[in-house]
């Protein structure tokens, strides 16, 4: 969703969306059942899930420990960044981009903390094209898992506001 704002090496490269701390658990992002069937078919073992505490037809990666403290999705790959490709949970695709509840309001943000965007010059253009390409799918995820939605931090950038 994304390729036409940073290429595939700078999301390789970089990882931040790949990678939690043990209180950043809200922010993983949730996997609707066809596409987990999908993973743990491809991916075997590779793969664990868990059933999402706020919708029932979604589910959770179990992320993997490391020795930095640090928990890493299992599905990307230490050089190579997110092994599933263009088949990924809306939240993955849409990154550095999210829905969040502000003052009982849906806002569609740019995140603050997405390394390759913060380096991009002409931020205009990235406003532009998340606004006309990725808007729209994000908002149709966040209406149909209302419950997934945290609050809105004043760091990000709002772009959007739903009535």
């Amino acid at each position: 969703m994304l390729k036409n704002i940073l290429s595939y090496n700078d999301c390789a490269q970089c990882k931040y969306c790949c990678v939690f701390t043990a209180d950043e658990m809200r922010y993983v992002p949730k996997f609707p059942t066809l596409l987990k069937e999908r993973v743990c078919k491809d991916w075997g073992g590779a793969a664990a899930f868990v059933p999402c505490q706020c919708e029932e037809d979604l589910w959770d990666i179990v992320l993997q420990p490391q020795a930095d403290g640090l928990l890493h999705c299992p599905l990307c790959h230490p050089s190579k960044g997110c092994g599933l490709g263009a088949d990924k949970p809306v939240e993955c695709a849409a990154w550095p981009f999210s829905i969040a509840l502000k003052n009982k309001k849906m806002v569609f943000c740019l995140e603050h903390s997405c390394p390759p965007v913060n380096r991009i010059k002409d931020k205009p253009q990235v406003q532009q094209f998340a606004v006309e390409q990725v808007a729209a799918p994000l908002h149709e995820w966040a209406l149909r898992y209302p419950h997934i939605l945290r609050n809105y931090d004043a760091q990000n950038k709002i772009l959007l506001t739903y009535d």
